[in-house]
C-alpha cells in the first residue's frame, strides 16, 4: 500500500509532464496534483493507530461524533429540522445534500455494524445504556439521509441491502447461530418502514421528478435528455466522452473539468454557469488523470476488501469491520456515479474513515509476534 500511494504521488507529476510535451499551455492551465494523493490519508492514519481494535473503534466514535457536532453547530440547524420535517431538502450548512447523505449513510451502515458490540460489556445497565445510544443514533442517520432528499444515498442504501439479503440468506442457511442476523434484519424493516412513511410525499416527489429523463434514457434518445437534476448530469457526461477519448491513459490535467462544460457547443448558458464539474468519480478522474490515474484512485478499495476476506477466514479479522469497509464502499462506489465526492476533502475524509479501520488492523495482523524462548 505504500508502494501505491507513491505512485499516487507520482503519477500525477508524470501525466502533467506528458501532456506538457504534447501541449505545454494546457497542461499548465489544466494542472492539479492534490486530488490523488490526498486519497491515500488513511495510510497514516492506519499506521498511526498501531493496528489496535481499541484505537480504530476510537477513530471511528470521534468521527461519528465530530459529524453529530458539525450538524450540532449550524447556526440555522433549528430552522432546517422545522423544513426537514416540512418535506424540504436540508444540508445543515454542511457542504451540500449530497455530502450529507453520503456522511451520515455511511454512519447508518458503521452503525449497523458495530451496534452489536454493545451486548459484549459486561454490566448489563451500561450495555443497554450503549444499545439505546446507538439505536437513537441510527435514527438520527435516517432522517439527515431523508431530509438530505438525495437519490443517490437511497439507491446505494438499497443496493447494499439487496446484496445483504442475498449475503444474509445464504449465511443463515450456513450457520446454526441465526440470532444477530435476523435482529439486524427486523430492526432495519422498521426503520426503513418507519422512515418511509413518514417522508412518503417528499420521497415521491423526488422519484417523480425525474420520470421524463428516465423515459429519454429508456428509449434511447440521448438528445433530448431534459434538464433536470440526473438529466444535467447526463447531458455533461456525454460532453465528457469525446475528451476521454482523445486522452484515456493519461487524462488532461484536475482543473480541465470547467474547461469541458464552458467550450460545449450543445449545453444551454444557463447549465455553464451554474456547474463547473461532472458529478461522476469515474468521469472526472478518467477525464483528469486517466485510466491510470482511475486505477489508481479504485485499487485502495480492491485491495483492503481482498485482503481483508482472506484474514477474515485465517480467524484474523473481525466480520463486521469487515461488513463495514465492504459495504460502505459499495454504497460509496454508487452514490459517486452522481457526484465527484473524491475529488473533494469530503471524499478523502469518507475514503480516510472507511479504509483507516481494516487497512490498520491488517497492519497489525502482519506485525510479527515474539516467540516464547
Amino acid at each position: 500500500m505504500v508502494l501505491l500511494m507513491g505512485i499516487a504521488i507520482i503519477l500525477p507529476v508524470l501525466l502533467f509532464g506528458i501532456n506538457y510535451l504534447r501541449n505545454p499551455e494546457e497542461a499548465l492551465a489544466f494542472k492539479a496534483m492534490g486530488q490523488l494523493p490526498r486519497l491515500f490519508l488513511f495510510v497514516c492514519f492506519g499506521w498511526w493507530l498501531g493496528g489496535k481494535e481499541r484505537n480504530w473503534m476510537f477513530f471511528l466514535i470521534l468521527a461519528f461524533s465530530g459529524l453529530l457536532l458539525a450538524t450540532a453547530l449550524d447556526p440555522d440547524l433549528k430552522r432546517h429540522i422545522i423544513q426537514l420535517f416540512k418535506g424540504r431538502r436540508v444540508d445543515f450548512n454542511i457542504l451540500n445534500e449530497q455530502h450529507v447523505a453520503l456522511f451520515y449513510s455511511i454512519a447508518f451502515i458503521g452503525l449497523l455494524a458495530f451496534s452489536h458490540r454493545a451486548f459484549r460489556i459486561s454490566r448489563r445497565s451500561l450495555r443497554w445504556v450503549v444499545f439505546v445510544l446507538c439505536l437513537f443514533a441510527m435514527v438520527i442517520c435516517v432522517v439527515a439521509i431523508l431530509g438530505t432528499q438525495t437519490r443517490a444515498a437511497w439507491l446505494g442504501l438499497g443496493v447494499c441491502l439487496l446484496v445483504w439479503i442475498v449475503h444474509g440468506t445464504l449465511y443463515l442457511f450456513r450457520q446454526r447461530h441465526q440470532g444477530p442476523i435476523i435482529w439486524i434484519a427486523t430492526l432495519v424493516i422498521v426503520l426503513a418502514s418507519s422512515s418511509i412513511f413518514l417522508f412518503k410525499d417528499s420521497i415521491s416527489h423526488r422519484l417523480a421528478s425525474e420520470s421524463k429523463t428516465l423515459n429519454a434514457l429508456a428509449n434511447g434518445d440521448f438528445d433530448n435528455v431534459p434538464y433536470t437534476s440526473i438529466g444535467i448530469r447526463i447531458n455533461t457526461w456525454i460532453e465528457a466522452i469525446p475528451w476521454i477519448m482523445e486522452r484515456p491513459l493519461t487524462g488532461w490535467g484536475g482543473n480541465v473539468r470547467s474547461t469541458v462544460i464552458d467550450t460545449s457547443d450543445r449545453l444551454p448558458k444557463q447549465v455553464k454557469a451554474r456547474f463547473g464539474h461532472f458529478h461522476n468519480v469515474y468521469i472526472e478522474f478518467t477525464l483528469a488523470y486517466g485510466l491510470l490515474g482511475l486505477a489508481v484512485a479504485l485499487a485502495p478499495f480492491f485491495w483492503c476488501i481482498s485482503t481483508g476476506w482472506r484474514y477474515l477466514h485465517d480467524g484474523k479479522l473481525p466480520l463486521d469491520l469487515l461488513a463495514f469497509t465492504a459495504y460502505g464502499s459499495l454504497l460509496l462506489a454508487v452514490m459517486s456515479t452522481f457526484e465527484s465526492y473524491l475529488f473533494f476533502w469530503s471524499g478523502a475524509y469518507v475514503m480516510t474513515v472507511l479504509l483507516t479501520p481494516i487497512y490498520s488492523h491488517l497492519l497489525g495482523c502482519r506485525q510479527p509476534t515474539a516467540s516464547n524462548p
